[in-house]
């Protein structure tokens, strides 16, 4: 399907990356491996934290308006507090940054932008 119109590629996008009906999935098929033992986190340090948010690029924040120059300016104002943060991410599952926004984006030098292959 192609669409030249903002609107328009806006719908194909959406029909391609998100279809309204997705395909389910059974939590447990007769075929499935035999389950893994648990696996235990090891702690994040300190020291991970500094080197990940040195290495971090400085892109526009995500929906929850958090930036990594905000992330860095907390890390070093109180390391411990983030820290404690991304351990209790780790213990109990759970991804306080998990709405994301979907910025699609070109690839360079294709032939025709009308097509969703072409992003």
């Amino acid at each position: 399907m192609q669409a030249d119109m903002p609107k328009a590629k806006a719908q194909v996008f959406q029909a391609k990356f998100f279809p309204s009906s997705p395909k389910t999935v059974p939590p447990h098929h007769p075929l499935d491996a035999p389950p893994t033992e648990l696996r235990f986190w090891t702690p994040i340090t300190g020291e991970e934290v500094t080197a990940a948010l040195r290495t971090a690029a400085h892109t526009a924040p995500g929906h929850s308006g958090v930036g990594y120059k905000l992330l860095k300016w907390a890390h070093q104002a109180h390391p411990d507090y983030l820290l404690h943060l991304l351990n209790l991410c780790l213990n109990t599952g759970y991804h306080p940054w998990k709405t994301v926004m979907v910025i699609m984006i070109n690839k360079p030098q294709k032939l025709d932008y009308t097509v969703p292959k072409a992003y």
